[in-house]
């Protein structure tokens, strides 16, 4: 064949789509002109048309496999013409068979036309899916990565804290000025948030899960936003009517959100516009927290792949991002950032639980 000739000849390129189409409907139609000279489809060789048309249905984009097997059939309904010719003195059974024989053979084609468009698709699926697989392998490798990082800068700031309480301690004995006690106080808090997140990876590591109240944790989510971005005005909205469902999640929920409540704060920072707008609803089924946002320009272009990938910017990688997402998907959520009205919208889902330890509740 022509066709598997070129293509082992540039076999370093791929050809283009409308040579490889071209090169077929030829082949096609040569085949079919010397099959209906030489006996029509009485030729015992007639089944070779269906070579190009399978090469081409395999090979070729969609729209031209179509066009190149609307050709064939054309091409095959033509030799009805030649039939009268070649059959000649046969009788009409023979002619009748003939005819038949050309239907049969259009038949064919519609079947494996099918056949091989339903394969096709569903290689494209199987593609899909690997593709996805290796888009979350390679996530999952990135946030193993930060969670090393994570864990070694947590064990390395352990070592100078305990350096700065000890000479905090023979400062007092000294009698030094006031600043130890403000030095000391951070540095209490500071040992505080080590031993929490300390607390955090085991419960991460143990599997151990923790019930999560809707009222409770949206106030959790306010008193943290108040205490890590003070400056910017939030607006909170939450029924007080909707029924107080529970979620069941490890310890690095609350983060996750407080994580996402940040960026979107800091993300109005950025556009010199103030406020955000933060709704709660409570349904028997999920939660869902949406949050709005003012964003530029700039942002705007890079919602569709925030949480999914690293997105360089000049004021980071997005890791935070990423880490809240693949958090919140471990809980079965899901997390949607994208524009409305010159704002950002993060839409974050969470299916509740009736199931839950009683002395677990947050």
């Amino acid at each position: 064949m022509l066709f598997l000739l070129l293509t082992f000849v540039f076999k370093s390129k791929r050809l283009p789509v409308w040579v490889s189409s071209g090169v077929l409907a030829l082949e096609i139609s040569t085949l079919n002109v010397v099959i209906a000279i030489h006996g029509a489809a009485t030729n015992p060789f007639s089944s070779i048309l269906l070579v190009p048309l399978v090469l081409g249905l395999m090979l070729l984009p969609f729209r031209a496999g179509v066009g190149l097997l609307l050709l064939s059939i054309l091409a095959q309904l033509t030799q009805l013409v030649f039939l009268d010719t070649h059959i000649h003195g046969h009788g009409d059974m023979m002619l009748t068979h003939a005819r038949d024989m050309i239907v049969g053979f259009v038949i064919t084609c519609f079947l494996i036309a099918s056949v091989v468009f339903y394969l096709r698709l569903r290689l494209m699926q199987q593609q899909d899916a690997i593709q996805n697989l290796r888009e979350r392998q390679l996530r999952d490798e990135q946030l193993l990565a930060i969670g090393t990082a994570a864990a070694q800068l947590t064990h390395d700031t352990a070592s100078p804290i305990q350096t700065m309480r000890l000479l905090i301690e023979e400062a007092r004995e000294d009698n030094s000025a006031d600043v130890v006690d403000i030095l000391d106080e951070q540095l209490t808090r500071v040992e505080v948030m080590l031993s929490e997140w300390r607390g955090v990876a085991d419960d991460v590591r143990e599997f151990r899960q923790t019930c999560y109240q809707g009222r409770a944790l949206f106030k959790s989510l306010r008193n943290s936003i108040a205490l890590a971005r003070p400056e910017v005005p939030v607006s909170w909205h939450l029924d007080e009517q909707a029924p107080d469902t529970v979620v069941m999640a490890d310890r690095t929920l609350l983060p996750a959100l407080t994580n996402i409540l940040v960026n979107a704060c800091e993300a109005s920072i950025r556009c010199e516009r103030e406020g955000i707008q933060v709704d709660f609803l409570l349904t028997a089924s999920q939660w869902q927290l949406t949050i709005r946002n003012a964003i530029c320009n700039d942002d705007a272009s890079r919602l569709n792949e925030l949480g999914r990938k690293l997105v360089a910017s000049k004021d980071g990688m997005g890791l935070g991002a990423i880490v809240s997402n693949a958090s919140i998907e471990k809980f079965g959520g899901s997390v949607v950032w994208q524009s409305e009205n010159n704002l950002a919208m993060t839409k974050i889902l969470l299916p509740v639980t009736e199931k839950y330890a009683e002395n677990h509740t947050y």
